[in-house]
């Protein structure tokens, strides 16, 4: 089995497919929230993702979550690949969530963060941005 049908068996029971929240409505994500630190380290390492948070309850008794996530174009295109290996409500919800991708929205922070390069440096032509 290669890791991403393995990731698909997993989202498909632990995963959450959602719109980009309020602050960045263009950007889907892809949560994963469980109580397994190694599969949820393993899907991590799979999707290139920096960090895992661990989270407590309130109850000690209760044993900690673990939640990682990725979103904008490396969701879209996660959910794009694995979604021909999903059930017909996971299907749904990706279909949502992608609906609200908004690609503009991702390149123009890259044109942002060039702009901002090119203030630091000194650089004051809007043109070199492209």
């Amino acid at each position: 089995m290669d890791d991403y049908s393995w990731l698909a068996g997993l989202l498909e029971g632990e995963g959450s497919f959602q719109k980009g929240p309020p602050s960045e409505p263009g950007k889907p994500r892809v949560v994963l929230s469980m109580g397994d630190e190694d599969i949820v380290r393993r899907a991590a390492v799979i999707l290139s993702v920096k960090s895992v948070h661990r989270y407590e309850f309130a109850n000690p008794r209760w044993k900690p979550y673990y939640r990682m996530q990725v979103s904008g174009q490396r969701a879209v295109d996660l959910m794009t690949r694995i979604r021909p290996m999903m059930g017909q409500r996971r299907r749904v919800q990706i279909d949502n969530a992608l609906a609200c991708w908004h690609p503009v929205a991702e390149r123009n922070l890259d044109r942002d963060a060039a702009i901002l390069r090119l203030y630091r440096r000194g650089t004051t032509s809007y043109a070199e941005v492209g």
